[in-house]
């Protein structure tokens, strides 16, 4: 008998994976595998039960397979994409309304995997969405994203502006799971979705002012906001964080202290300084790019780094950088930006965690750590840095401390409903 409890459940909901009714020091294998939108990816370990015939993963060490040693969500946190797919996929899974099923297989043995060798199999279901959130499609104006708040509250909910990077179109995973803690979250797109401009270079900052002002302006929402980005998505919340008073709280993930030419931005019709990487020693390992290194090479100047010591005396930071940030030189970023801020006499205003040995991708705890997938900006497949078990850890600390940053300074949220899971479906 294999069993993952709970079988449904939030996405950042930990679960304990056991087996049961073995033979005493039987190897068994035990797979996990989802079919996305976003392409197949999968995990296995290999275990031996104990002398009672049982085996629970909070305990049992992985002898092999995608990881070894105790980690119990690592067949979370370890899938790659299956054989057979081009190459580079990254799992993105963009619709928060749709929950990613997980198929787990009980597999005796240690050998290949042969379905003639599976003993049990279970569905997985993990939600990012809250039962009791509102998910709303957002066409008003220029904007385009999806609005998520609180099914019938009538009070006043901390409200945040969550963006991605330079993949484009809505993202919505992670303004969902956050809606799920009690905030009211705009999920915005900004380039390459329904009718917004296609490339970076299109974009003007003052879409992000009228985001911002909407969403201050409805009726359930706190007028203090906060602003979540990441990648070029955190250059963009340093940015606006410098300029709209209405921002309280900014939480840049692995962005960059300047903008470069490939992410290119204007502010009312008018492009911003940026910075040129110098690719002509351009060196692709294992026919990679790691971005980060003629990033990290680009001299910091006055007239083209973010003055982010022009804040507001009222507004709060706290960048989160990976340590081995394979895409931006987020670490040194964060700490270029904190010195501002600091020698401008405002460094109680700045926190920097810096999650060692972490990639650029960071997600919302339990998702996949990506060592390389394509870009199609960069035109190659870019590596995006990071230990995979160091990556699973980052995760979680930043999930942590996103969520009680927020709630620190943008106010408590309502209390949300235990989750509780849909009416049960066949498993297989």
């Amino acid at each position: 008998m294999l069993k993952v409890a709970p079988r449904i459940a939030l996405f950042d909901t930990p679960v304990v994976i056991s087996a049961g009714q073995l033979m005493p020091k039987q190897k068994i294998t035990i797979q996990a595998y989802i079919d996305h939108a976003s392409g197949k990816f999968e995990s296995f370990a290999r275990f031996v039960a104990d002398d009672n015939g049982n085996i629970n993963l909070t305990t049992a060490p992985s002898i092999g397979g995608s990881y070894e040693g105790i980690h119990p969500m690592a067949l979370f946190t370890t899938l790659e994409q299956s054989p057979g797919q081009r190459e580079g996929l990254l799992f993105a899974p963009r619709r928060a309304h749709q929950p990613v099923i997980y198929r787990f297989r009980m597999l005796n043995g240690h050998g290949e995997a042969n379905r003639s060798d599976c003993i049990t199999e279970t569905l997985v279901e993990r939600h990012f969405l809250h039962p009791a959130v509102e998910r709303r499609e957002i066409e008003i104006g220029r904007l385009r994203g999806t609005f998520f708040c609180l099914k019938g509250f009538t009070g006043k909910q901390p409200a945040l502006i969550d963006i991605t990077g330079t993949g484009g179109g809505l993202m919505e995973h992670r303004g969902a799971l956050l809606a799920s803690k009690g905030f009211a979250v705009l999920s915005l797109a900004y380039f390459a979705y329904k009718d917004l401009p296609n490339t970076m270079d299109q974009i003007d900052l003052n879409y992000f002012e009228e985001a911002i002002d909407w969403l201050s302006g409805l009726p359930n929402t706190s007028d203090q906001l906060g602003f979540v980005g990441k990648s070029l998505g955190g250059a963009i919340a340093v940015l606006a964080g410098i300029r709209y008073q209405k921002l309280k709280a900014i939480v840049p993930i692995n962005g960059f202290h300047m903008l470069d030419s490939f992410n290119s931005l204007k502010e009312n019709g008018i492009p911003l300084p940026s910075v040129s990487p110098n690719m002509s020693s351009e060196n692709l390992t294992s026919g990679a790019l790691r971005y980060a290194d003629f990033l990290a090479d680009i001299p910091t100047t006055e007239d083209r780094v973010f003055h982010i010591e022009d804040c507001a005396s009222d507004i709060y930071w706290h960048f989160m950088a990976s340590g081995d940030d394979g895409c931006c030189c987020s670490e040194k970023s964060a700490r270029i930006l904190e010195k501002r801020l600091i020698d401008a006499g405002k460094g109680r205003q700045v926190q920097v965690t810096i999650l060692q040995n972490a990639g650029h991708i960071l997600e919302p705890p339990f998702m996949p750590h990506s060592a390389k997938a394509w870009h199609k900006n960069a035109g190659a497949h870019v590596l995006w840095g990071g230990d995979k078990y160091c990556h699973a850890k980052g995760q979680e600390e930043m999930w942590v401390k996103l969520v009680a940053f927020l709630r620190e300074k943008l106010g408590i949220p309502p209390v949300v409903p235990a989750f509780t899971a849909p009416a049960p479906k066949s498993l297989l």
